[in-house]
């Protein structure tokens, strides 16, 4: 990659204060590797640099670090890996890293499956705004998985994430309306969510060809019979 004075000037700076031992410049050479920023896109090079600002306690290094082992990049993926250095970073207060290791432990993903837990950084994640910890939280509650089984909860935490926004909280929470789960039942409450998540990008279209998967299925049936009455005839 060609650069010029000033940026090969800039990377120079960050290239001495990141071996000098700075944790903030290692960061930044490590975004600029991973983005490919002034310097040559390379995940093996960023990998590098952020763990060594991960060693020296930088916070947002760390849950990269978290998502680098989970995704494989730069390395070969390992979700134990991953699992510590979120843990690392939630324990210190990063709301991401909260969220995504109540996820691992909600799935069994690099620890060993604990809803109980999971339930613990959802919470944590949630009262700092995470939608996704919300809705989380009202499928568990829905559920009974991890805490006790009340649907009045489930409602909150889904109608909260889906007025934020989340798409599957408008679905699941179009459903609560109708069926009356944690709340009165409300069809037309229920209609007006089932719009919203209908608008969403992509899922309108999913719709219109799931139900033309279904009327596709029928006909075929339909044509099946009337070939088998016709053959006994």
């Amino acid at each position: 990659m060609s650069m010029d004075t000033d940026d090969l000037e800039m990377v120079i700076r960050k290239h001495k204060a990141a071996v000098l031992g700075d944790p903030r410049a290692q960061f930044e050479l490590g975004e600029m590797y991973y983005y490919g920023k002034s310097v040559d896109k390379s995940f093996n090079e960023a990998l590098k640099w952020y763990r060594m600002a991960a060693d020296g306690e930088h916070l947002e290094a760390q849950y990269i670090l978290g998502l680098m082992y989970f995704k494989g990049r730069g390395v070969e993926q390992n979700l134990q890996e991953s699992a510590r250095w979120y843990k690392s970073a939630a324990f210190k207060g990063h709301v991401k890293a909260q969220f995504n290791l109540g996820t691992m432990y909600d799935l069994g993903q690099g620890l060993e499956k604990d809803v109980v837990e999971a339930v613990r950084w959802y919470k944590v994640a949630a009262d700092q705004g995470v939608v996704a910890a919300k809705y989380n939280l009202g499928v568990l509650h829905r559920s009974g998985e991890g805490v006790p089984k009340e649907l009045s909860k489930a409602f909150e935490y889904c109608k909260a994430a889906a007025e934020e926004g989340h798409v599957l909280a408008q679905r699941r929470l179009a459903l609560m309306y109708w069926n009356g789960e944690g709340v009165e039942k409300d069809r037309s409450e229920a209609m007006k969510w089932i719009k919203r998540y209908a608008s969403n990008p992509g899922k309108f279209r999913a719709m219109v060809v799931n139900v033309a998967l279904h009327i596709s299925l029928v006909l075929l049936v339909i044509l099946a019979v009337f070939l088998f009455l016709w053959w006994m005839i």
